[in-house]
């Protein structure tokens, strides 16, 4: 909130009268005589037709007030109380009101209050205030699936707001990752404090592990297979977990972090606006370049930061040049196609729908065209290139694509979908991050049964595996997963903590296309 430091004017003030008054029964003597005072009040030990000489006679002091004549009270007294009984009857009239029957009161701010009182007045306007959640008191381990957390969810369902649908513009389908707003969407949707918990330590490590220059690694500094080193990548990995949970280069906890890491993603952009990692290997090239854009899209949605229009108009620039042939993106610009680096381009140009950056819809068009065409005629699943089989993984991307594309949220398609992934629900043995990934979007967005029962694996499985002590403490072991091998722990602990942010991470697309 901005807040008002208008000095308030200074109130006009009514000086106390203070009027002397001396002692009526002083004597001056002067040549023998007794001389009455001047300007003095009538003495109350001489009432009126009596001489001082006659003061003998015993009369009672009332006698005496009742004696005395109205007319020798001083007309300045007679003036002041008039004047103040007339000011207390105008002020009694005019009393302001706003609305209908209701009355309004202004407070201004003045410069003089302290500095350690303002925090508690920068509140938005027409903003429920809610605290965050304090993380300080939640069990900042988790020892098995069972373990309990504090406070407990109908503890923070007492304090969240109500939420309402806002009014879709173009960087509203992230307007839930802030605040309050985070926190109340958490809670609707499904999140709990173990979810949360989870993601704020996996922000940590991220934290530690950001190196000087404000980049990441594939490699290290910790424990992690050795793969291929793409550090413009992992940078771009990074700096989503920290938007998703609606941290920027201007706000949150950790906007130094975010801020580093995005001047390190510009200042390594080519002049064509591409994001690349020079001697990365080739099937690397798009892929770096989708995820990096991804996250200048987003910040621009969310902070509208004009310093950022520049680089993220080069990157979908960029990216319409290097569609394929086919209509989707594969490695190299201008080559094939496969539906794992199409789906990461299609959620591009919807970040930069919420940026508002402008862009050729009918790359758009052609995109919708190549995935269509990796699909099973019966619409039940996708395949990463025409001439493959269907694979859990490449379903859940197609799925999702064809859900930005247009598909109803009842479409028979998409249901049966649901169910399909409810039947491959997420297990610790059966370890694909990519695949949970995509898949929990697409639930989410169904917002449904299906959903509930998916997210009860979500919020159970993926906190209780999160490392919770040693030096990787808030990361997820890479081993057993396809991909771990070559993204590593890096890669790994990204995806989870996308995945619970779902929450609050993007709002529904069904929801947003209501309005």
């Amino acid at each position: 909130m901005t807040k008002k430091n208008q000095k308030r004017p200074d109130m006009p003030g009514l000086q106390p009268i203070h009027p002397s008054i001396r002692t009526s029964g002083a004597k001056n003597t002067k040549n023998g005589k007794t001389n009455k005072p001047q300007n003095t009040l009538p003495s109350l030990t001489s009432p009126n037709n009596v001489s001082p000489d006659d003061s003998v006679v015993d009369v009672s002091p009332i006698e005496r007030l009742k004696k005395i004549s109205f007319r020798n009270i001083p007309s300045a007294l007679v003036s002041l109380v008039f004047h103040l009984l007339l000011f207390l009857i105008i002020a009694l009239i005019y009393i302001p009101t706003a609305g209908t029957g209701q009355f309004g009161f202004s407070l201004d701010i003045s410069d003089g209050l302290d500095e350690e009182f303002d925090p508690l007045i920068e509140v938005a306007e027409n903003e429920a205030f809610t605290p965050e959640f304090n993380l300080s008191e939640m069990n900042a381990t988790v020892a098995n699936d069972d373990a309990e957390f504090q406070p407990t969810l109908s503890e923070i369902e007492a304090s969240a707001p109500t939420l309402e649908s806002p009014s879709f513009e173009p960087s509203s389908a992230l307007s839930g990752r802030e605040g309050s707003g985070r926190q109340g969407m958490l809670v609707q949707f499904g999140g709990t404090p173990e979810t949360e918990n989870a993601v704020e330590l996996g922000l940590k490590w991220l934290a530690k592990n950001q190196q000087k220059n404000g980049s990441w690694s594939l490699r290290g500094p910790f424990r992690s297979p050795r793969g291929e080193e793409n550090s413009i990548a992992a940078t771009g990995l990074a700096l989503l977990a920290f938007l998703g949970h609606g941290e920027t280069h201007l706000e949150g906890k950790y906007k130094n972090v975010v801020k580093r890491g995005i001047d390190s993603l510009i200042k390594n952009q080519s002049g064509n606006g591409q994001f690349s990692e020079r001697g990365a290997s080739e099937s690397h090239g798009l892929y770096s370049h989708a995820i990096c854009s991804i996250a200048i899209c987003e910040l621009l949605a969310m902070t509208q930061d004009e310093s950022l229009i520049g680089p993220a108009r080069d990157a979908i620039a960029f990216a319409e040049k290097a569609q394929g042939t086919q209509g989707g993106w594969k490695y190299a610009p201008g080559g094939g196609s496969d539906l794992s680096v199409t789906g990461w381009y299609v959620v591009l140009f919807q970040s930069a729908k919420y940026a508002g950056i402008k862009y050729d819809e009918q790359a758009l068009n052609r995109a919708n065209g190549f995935v269509d065409s990796v699909m099973l005629a019966d619409g039940s699943q996708f395949r990463y290139e025409k001439d493959h089989e269907p694979e859990l993984a490449m379903t859940a991307v197609g799925f999702l694509c064809q859900q930005y594309f247009g598909w109803d949220q009842d479409d028979p398609r998409l249901v049966a979908g649901g169910n399909y992934f409810l039947k491959n629900p997420i297990r610790w043995t059966q370890k694909n991050v990519y695949y949970w990934y995509y898949a929990t979007q697409v639930m989410r967005h169904l917002d449904d049964e299906t959903w509930t029962k998916w997210n009860d694996n979500l919020k159970t499985v993926l906190p209780a595996k999160q490392l919770k002590s040693g030096s990787d403490a808030g990361s997820w072991d890479p081993e057993g997963d396809p991909y771990g091998g070559q993204g590593g722990r890096l890669y790994v602990t990204c995806l989870c903590i996308y995945s619970l942010e779902v929450y609050y991470r993007h709002l529904p697309i069904y929801q947003m296309r209501k309005k």
